[in-house]
């Protein structure tokens, strides 16, 4: 809990920034945490892109923008360094991939859904390939030879990455391939690293909010269509996202729904549903973690606590 605790710090951090500044200010400091020198490739791409006009303008989608970029390059890092906590050389090694596609894995979102299988997800793939062959473009006519392989691999990588957060069904695949290979890994960690704020008990409410507002869609941000989310899209199965308790963090929102008589808190006071809501999760978030102790009943509202 206390990793959580930290990601939700920096969370709301991230949301106090100038939305043109954001992922500039967190792109660096990520990669300074995984030890990427401002020589690397990936740095010097992934400064440029952030320096663009991608990330510079505001205004953009409500959820799918500059903010959840920049938190999900620091879900990408603490995941990452979690699950090869002690293997130093995997971490330098895709900590530049990771970083890089959760940075530009929404890149030009328009703010809808996918109209055809996987369409955002390539339109940001084919985007940041046409911004990368414009810098090494650039680069090249002031001298700097990039080597051609090393770029192609880059963007096979990053597609991999970007295309496989395709929640409907690349993200299954994901799980389903996780341990056969350590790019597997990454990839998996690039889908919880997508989602980890819109589904945490402390943050997961707010991001509904601002899904309902750029969908236009109310049903979202309900307390209903919320829970739905964690049931049906939400399935943490990373060595990482295990130790950092965030499967439990989900069971614990479902079981406070359902004990809380789940669809009368959407007839409440919002912030009023929102603190029953959290008091119970983190209740029954102490119970998973530890089931040999049994907590006074009188922090729950199990069972004496009526919304109707």
């Amino acid at each position: 809990m206390k990793k959580i605790n930290y990601l939700v710090h920096d969370f709301d951090n991230v949301r106090k920034m100038k939305e043109g500044d954001v992922v500039e200010v967190i792109f660096k400091r990520e990669m300074n945490l995984l030890g990427i020198n401002e020589d690397h490739f990936f740095y010097k791409i992934g400064l440029d892109l952030a320096q663009s006009s991608f990330f510079k303008n505001e205004g953009g989608p409500s959820y799918h923008n500059s903010y959840h970029a920049a938190e999900a390059m620091i879900s990408a890092t603490t995941l990452l360094k979690t699950e090869f906590e002690d293997e130093p050389e995997k971490i330098k090694k895709w900590g530049p991939y990771l970083v890089l596609g959760m940075m530009a894995h929404d890149l030009d979102h328009s703010g809808g859904k996918n109209q055809s299988f996987a369409e955002l997800e390539w339109k940001s793939f084919n985007t940041l390939q046409d911004f990368i062959f414009q810098k090494v473009a650039e680069w090249e006519v002031d001298g700097h030879k990039t080597n051609d392989l090393m770029v192609n691999h880059s963007l096979d990588v990053l597609k991999e990455i970007i295309v496989g957060t395709e929640f409907s069904k690349n993200a299954k695949d994901n799980i389903a391939n996780y341990k056969n290979s350590d790019f597997d890994r990454i990839k998996l960690l690039a889908n919880e690293a997508d989602i980890l704020p819109a589904s945490l008990s402390l943050t997961g409410l707010e991001r509904a909010e601002l899904l309902t507002k750029e969908w236009n869609d109310s049903s979202v941000s309900s307390f209903k269509g919320y829970v739905g989310f964690l049931k049906f899209a939400v399935n943490y199965q990373s060595d990482a996202a295990k130790e950092l308790g965030l499967d439990k963090d989900i069971q614990s929102q479902i079981t406070a729904f359902d004990v809380l008589g789940g669809e009368n808190l959407d007839n409440m006071d919002r912030n009023e549903a929102k603190k029953f809501f959290r008091h119970e999760s983190m209740h029954q978030f102490f119970r998973l973690t530890f089931p040999n102790i049994e907590k006074s009943r009188e922090f729950s509202y199990e069972g004496k606590f009526n919304l109707k």
